[in-house]
């Protein structure tokens, strides 16, 4: 089983994803700096967090679950086939 094969993008693949990562850190970086100056930021921030904790906190259990359970399928998928 070769697990490392599915990270042979072309060139061009590897182009867009470093692109979208970079952005991505660019964004995260201004939205960190916009937390730390702007106190309106900061109040919103805190007052919804006690909605925002749980909600997060069940979506990426479920996602953790998920993602879990899917190679066990997978497995016996394959193992079923033979």
């Amino acid at each position: 089983m070769d697990i490392l094969k599915s990270w042979e993008f072309p060139q061009k693949a590897w182009i867009i994803i470093l692109t979208q990562s970079t952005l991505i850190l660019f964004l995260f970086s201004w939205l960190l700096i916009e937390y730390q100056n702007n106190p309106f930021m900061q109040q919103y921030l805190t007052n919804i967090a006690p909605t925002l904790v749980p909600i997060l906190s069940l979506s990426f259990g479920a996602i953790a679950c998920h993602d879990g359970y899917n190679p066990l399928l997978q497995i016996q998928k394959v193992e079923g086939g033979k």
